[in-house]
């Protein structure tokens, strides 16, 4: 693991989608600029597109398609969150980390598998990973890394 900006991590999200024909609609938010992670800059940008297609998933879901996907980057005291918003129906109350089951879908496509390596990447790097629902319609899925202490040396 790297220093590493999730702006630019979120940035080669953004790259994956740009020639994809059936890609989904974003919108950036990055509340502070100079934010800095330790991370692998492949299993985040993994992680992050693994919950953006169920972000679009669950806005067809909501018969919502062409609904934008939310995605924030920010800081709050000494913790990093990026956060992957949608406008489908949401989380079941209480649905948590624990509720994560390998091979286990609640829908009739995929593995089952996205959310599994969300997590896996979320304990890699010592992340928090937090599911919530929006209070009127969506998702909000946060990965909460801590803040990483960096001593920079000045040169004369």
């Amino acid at each position: 693991m790297e220093v590493q900006s999730p702006e630019e991590m979120v940035g080669a999200l953004v790259n994956l989608y740009q020639y994809q024909t059936d890609a989904p609609l974003l919108t950036i938010q990055v509340n502070q600029a100079d934010i800095l992670i330790n991370a692998n800059h492949d299993l985040v940008v993994l992680a992050l597109a693994n919950l953006v297609e169920n972000a679009k998933q669950a806005n067809i879901d909501n018969n919502c398609p062409d609904a934008t996907i939310h995605i924030v980057v920010g800081e709050a005291e000494d913790k990093v969150f990026i956060q992957v918003c949608d406008s489908g129906r949401g989380f079941a109350d209480g649905f948590n980390v624990d509720h994560i089951k390998k091979f286990e879908s609640s829908r009739n496509k995929g593995f089952g598998l996205g959310l599994s390596i969300v997590d896996a990447v979320a304990k890699i790097h010592q992340a928090t990973l937090i599911f919530e629902k929006v209070e009127k319609h969506g998702a909000k899925v946060s990965l909460i890394f801590r803040k990483p202490n960096i001593n920079i040396d000045h040169v004369k």
